[in-house]
C-alpha cells in the first residue's frame, strides 16, 4: 500500500513536465488504474495537482495521450475538486469537445461523457452545460444520446 501511495506523487510530476509522448501516456494510464484502488488513492493524485497535470496532457496531439489523460480525469470523479473542475466554463467547453468528437475518437468520447455523467448531479456544473454557447451544452448530450454511443 505504501509504495502504491509513495508512486503517485512522481508520476503526477511526470505528467505535468514529459515532453515524451510514451512517458505521458504510462503515467496516465497507472494513474488512471490507481485513481480506482481506493479513495486514499483519488485523494492522494488530486493533492499532488493531479487535475491539472491530466489537463495539461489532455490537450496532447498524441491521441492516446489525450485518451488517457481524460479517462484519468474520469477516474476522479465525483471527487469535490474534479466536481469544482466542470464548474469552469471554459473546462466545460473543453470536456463537451471531447464528449462530441465520438465519430473521431469513440473511446475519448465515451470516458469524457462518462465523466459529465458523474458529476451533472451537480446543479452548478448542469447550469454550465446548460449556459454554453448555442450549439453546444444540451444539444451535444442529446446528440450523444441519439448516437448510442454514449455512456449516459
Amino acid at each position: 500500500h505504501n509504495q502504491i501511495m509513495d508512486s503517485i506523487a512522481p508520476m503526477v510530476r511526470q505528467v505535468r513536465h514529459s515532453q515524451e509522448d510514451l512517458v505521458l501516456f504510462e503515467c496516465c494510464m497507472a494513474l488512471t488504474n490507481l485513481a480506482t484502488v481506493n479513495h486514499e488513492t483519488k485523494r492522494k493524485i488530486i493533492t499532488c495537482k493531479g487535475i491539472t497535470a491530466f489537463e495539461y496532457a489532455s490537450y496532447s496531439d498524441d491521441t492516446l495521450v489525450r485518451r488517457a489523460a481524460v479517462e484519468s480525469m474520469c477516474n476522479l470523479c465525483p471527487e469535490p475538486e474534479m466536481v469544482e473542475w466542470f464548474k469552469s466554463r471554459q473546462h466545460m467547453r473543453l470536456w463537451l469537445l471531447y464528449s462530441g468528437a465520438y465519430e473521431d475518437d469513440e473511446l475519448t468520447s465515451s470516458a469524457a461523457t462518462g465523466a459529465l455523467a458523474g458529476v451533472c448531479y451537480d446543479p452548478e456544473v448542469a447550469k454550465c452545460i446548460q449556459d454554453q454557447e448555442e450549439g453546444t451544452g444540451i444539444p451535444t448530450l442529446v446528440v450523444l444520446l441519439m448516437s448510442g454511443i454514449s455512456p449516459i
